[in-house]
C-alpha cells in the first residue's frame, strides 16, 4: 500500500499520468483490503469497517462503476486485487492451504517488528501479502536489500524483506 502511494504521489511527480493512476488504484485496493482484514479480525472496530467500505466506494467510483451496498463494495476490493494477479497464482491454492490463506491466495503477515532489547522484537504492523503455500522462499545471499537473511533493520525496527 505504501509503495503504491509512494510511487503515485511522493517519489516521482514526473511519473506518466497513466502509471500514476494505476498506482493510485493499487493504493486504494491495498488500503481497502488492509482495513477489511482489520475489521474482520476485530468486529467491534466499526471504524475500520467503515473505512474499508469508504475505500471500496472510492475504488468503484474510480473504476466508473455505480454505487452498491457496503458488503458488495468490500467484495469488490478483493475482486479488484485478484484482477491484478495472474489467475494461475490465485487458483493454485486449495481451501486447506498450509500457508493459511484459505484458498484465496492472500494472508495477513507481520512485516514490521519493534526492537525491545535483548534480541526481543514485538510485532507492530501487518499487511496482506501473497500466500507462499506454507513454503517460504529463501532469500539469495545476493539480495541487495537484506543480504540473504530475509529482514532489514533500521532505527529500532525490523522489517520483512520483499526483495
Amino acid at each position: 500500500m505504501c509503495d503504491a502511494y509512494h510511487w503515485s504521489k511522493i517519489r516521482n511527480p514526473a511519473l506518466p499520468p497513466a502509471d500514476a493512476a494505476t498506482e493510485a488504484r493499487r493504493h486504494l485496493i491495498c488500503q481497502g483490503l488492509l482495513l477489511d482484514f482489520a475489521a474482520a479480525l476485530t468486529p467491534a472496530d466499526t471504524a475500520a469497517a467503515a473505512a474499508a467500505v469508504e475505500a471500496g466506494h472510492a475504488l468503484r467510483a474510480r473504476d466508473g462503476r455505480p454505487t452498491s451496498t457496503d458488503q458488495n463494495v468490500r467484495a469488490y476490493l478483493l475482486d479488484a486485487y485478484r484482477e491484478l494477479k495472474p489467475d494461475e497464482e490465485l487458483d493454485a491454492h486449495p481451501f486447506d492451504c498450509p500457508g493459511g490463506c484459505g484458498g484465496d491466495g492472500i494472508v495477513l503477515t507481520t512485516v514490521t517488528w519493534e526492537y525491545q532489547g535483548d534480541g526481543i522484537y514485538v510485532p507492530v504492523y501487518q499487511e496482506p501479502v501473497d500466500c507462499d503455500s506454507g513454503d517460504p522462499e529463501a532469500h539469495s545471499v545476493n539480495c541487495p536489500t537484506c543480504k540473504g537473511h530475509g529482514y532489514t533493520y533500521s532505527r529500532g525496527e525490523r522489517q520483512l524483506c520483499f526483495g
